[in-house]
């Protein structure tokens, strides 16, 4: 399981007092500190460093204009055109190129750990269903080079696809049991990892764009090389946040999950007016899903040792 450990945590709150200034309090020392931010200390630390890179700052509010008008037209032109334009093996090479020498490292490792976020809700929910029909996943990309093709697909598409084959292994099993709690001492936890992500710090970049530069570019390439029937799944799967926090709830008979889904009533099928702002918070909440479970598994650990 990926958990920082408490003496790491420590030092990162101790540095972030040490510099506080009471006149000037910083924004980002408060999202460091702050105790209602329910992620991993290390990787907090990282997503708030990039967070201040001057990109998202001069580039960004008007790139954002410029990628929401530029969707606009991709996806009108997709929709008039009487067969599909797009291509996996651009977006293979073109995305994997641009991951690894355009954004910056703290970028890269945010996404990275985010396909292992979801496998691993995934395979929480797959693992404690109690049904053999729902089928665990193994999509978990240690470098960039993996963001590419695997196994004959695009990693993007596969973890769309992989969302929605859980709803319909859920819906269509007779065996899973997914509206009552387990006992906590019941749960198994272990599909929550991380693997050893590396994200070649070394690697000569042209540029470092922080993370929501990054993704509102690669949204782009997500337009132009997906067909128009992938980036409707692709978009909407962002609305199958709810059902996900809602079996993790009745599977943990922890209500905390249903608070965090951002995007409510799962079957409205349509666009806002902020794709990649849907998709940073579908990122978020899940890691404040995955979090969630790590510290129930520490709870089940702590009520294991007290009874031994």
């Amino acid at each position: 399981m990926d958990e920082t450990k408490p003496d790491t945590t420590d030092n990162i709150i101790a540095a972030a007092k040490a510099r506080r200034d009471r006149a000037d309090p910083s924004i980002y020392d408060a999202f460091l500190v702050t105790p209602h931010i329910h992620v991993d200390k290390a990787s907090l630390e990282k997503q708030i460093r990039d967070l201040q890179r001057g990109w998202r700052r001069h580039l960004l509010p008007s790139l954002r204009l410029l990628v929401r008008l530029s969707l606009i037209v991709i996806l009108s032109i997709k929709r008039i055109m009487p067969f599909d334009l797009g291509s996996e093996a651009l977006l293979n090479r073109l995305g994997v190129w641009f991951m690894g020498r355009m954004i910056s490292p703290e970028a890269l490792d945010y996404i990275l750990r985010h396909f292992h976020i979801e496998t691993s809700l995934i395979n929480f929910v797959a693992r404690n269903a109690g049904a053999d029909d729902v089928q665990e996943v193994s999509l978990r990309p240690l470098r960039v080079a993996e963001l590419g093709s695997v196994d004959g697909r695009n990693a993007i598409k596969s973890h769309d696809i992989n969302i929605y084959n859980l709803m319909l292994d859920l819906g269509y099993s007779d065996q899973a049991r997914i509206k009552a709690p387990l006992p906590l001492d019941a749960i198994d936890f272990s599909p929550l990892y991380i693997g050893p992500i590396d994200v070649e710090p070394r690697r000569r970049r042209l540029v470092n764009f922080d993370l929501d530069t990054g993704i509102y570019i690669m949204i782009v390439f997500l337009g132009l090389f997906l067909t128009d029937k992938e980036i409707e799944r692709a978009i909407t799967s962002l609305q199958l946040d709810e059902p996900l926090l809602a079996t993790l709830a009745n599977l943990t008979g922890d209500d905390q999950f249903r608070y965090w889904a951002p995007m409510k009533f799962t079957h409205w099928l349509g666009y806002t007016s902020d794709v990649v702002r849907d998709l940073r918070w579908h990122m978020m909440v899940t890691e404040y899903a995955y979090h969630r479970l790590l510290t129930l598994a520490a709870q089940q650990r702590a009520r294991a040792g007290q009874g031994s």
